[in-house]
């Protein structure tokens, strides 16, 4: 029975519309289930009927969203990428904010500085603190990475998301003489990538108190000192295009 007042198409759409909402929620209980699983025990010794069971679904509905427990980890690094996605373009639509509000080149610069740096760390936090629920999680994300090649091919295609992105904010921070020039924009990318990935690893090997997003916050404290421009780097700079 339909609504008079609802069209046909209308009410399709809204069935179609629940119908997928449904289909996030049992895909997202089922990664939860899996994740948890995951931080708990071993990777093999986990099953997928370990898995539907801790998510209340049928075996069957297992396979509907994933081909194997392998998939679950590329869900996760499908779900950083669209994480990552996100925030840039969110990113970018400040920037065009900041652009036709500020009155000068020196203010745009000013709170670009801030509000840059305030939502790379706020996307790392927030990166890290998936990834720090569990130790043995974050082991096992790192070792499939290496020995799965469905996980690394998924691993490796975030890592050049982040990567793509931290370079378009790179250029645009050299452009406005926020970040040293005397290295690329992809040379310094990859440095603060490789920031985050040397941390979560070092963690993941530990068993101290070590934290994660301290640590996190620490380095790239360090790592944006070391990309800082210089007064004895920006008089290197111009003697080097002088002499070129």
């Amino acid at each position: 029975m339909t609504d008079n007042n609802v069209l046909p198409e209308q009410e399709a759409i809204c069935i179609l519309s629940r119908r997928e909402r449904r289909r996030i929620e049992t895909r997202d209980r089922l990664f939860e289930a899996a994740t948890r699983l995951l931080s708990e025990r071993d990777f093999d010794s986990v099953t997928v009927e370990m898995i539907t069971e801790a998510a209340d679904v049928g075996k069957g509905t297992f396979f509907n969203y994933f081909a194997n427990k392998e998939g679950i980890v590329a869900y996760y690094f499908e779900y950083t990428s669209q994480f990552i996605g996100k925030t840039f373009q969110q990113q970018m639509e400040l920037l065009t904010q900041l652009q036709q509000n500020s009155a000068s080149p020196e203010e745009i610069r000013e709170a670009w500085d801030e509000i840059c740096w305030k939502c790379l760390m706020d996307m790392v936090r927030q990166i890290a603190e998936f990834d720090s629920r569990s130790r043995r999680f974050a082991r096992t994300l790192l070792a499939l990475c290496q020995t799965n090649e469905t996980v690394r091919k998924e691993s490796l295609r975030v890592k050049e998301q982040m990567l793509e992105s931290a370079v378009e904010l790179m250029r645009l921070e050299q452009s406005l003489g926020l970040v040293r020039s005397d290295y690329s924009p992809d040379v310094i990318a990859r440095f603060l990538r490789n920031v985050y990935f040397s941390t979560l690893t070092e963690w993941a090997q530990r068993d101290d108190d070590m934290n994660l997003v301290e640590s996190l916050d620490i380095n790239f404290v360090l790592a944006r000192s070391a990309i800082r421009p210089t007064p004895q780097r920006s008089a290197a700079e111009h003697h080097g295009r002088e002499d070129t």
